[in-house]
């Protein structure tokens, strides 16, 4: 494992869910999200991944928020979309893969990439 490659792999986390949401509710704002990377799956084996938690929302500058639409099929498969791209062109750009290895691995119907969105909290006081 490329240990120096975990914070990349955390910024570019970060940049597809600040993008997809930017672009999806069209206005310029902050996500808040906390997340940590876990570098192992449940039998210790090798597997780099990271575990988010965020908000629903874009703040704008001033303080304001606004809301995300539920996520559907679409939406998920767009930040995942997002989040391959990134990790394929820097994984491309430093050597790691082959770009050949890169086209056939995202044409794939499972590409090994996953974005998991669990449970959506509505709370309406």
């Amino acid at each position: 494992m490329n240990r120096e490659s975990l914070n990349e792999l955390s910024r570019m986390a970060w940049e597809s869910l600040k993008e997809f949401m930017v672009e999806t509710l069209n206005i310029d704002g902050m996500p808040a999200a906390a997340h940590v990377i876990q570098t192992h799956g449940n039998l210790l084996n090798n597997n780099p991944h990271i575990h988010y938690g965020r908000l629903s929302c874009l703040f704008k500058e001033n303080g304001t928020f606004v809301k995300m639409p539920k996520y559907s099929e679409s939406a998920h498969r767009a930040l995942q979309v997002l989040f391959e791209r990134k990790v394929a062109d820097y994984c491309l750009a430093r050597g790691f893969v082959r770009p050949e290895t890169i086209q056939k691995r995202l044409s794939w119907n499972y590409s090994g990439f996953s974005v998991y969105i669990d449970t959506q909290i509505d709370y309406n006081p």
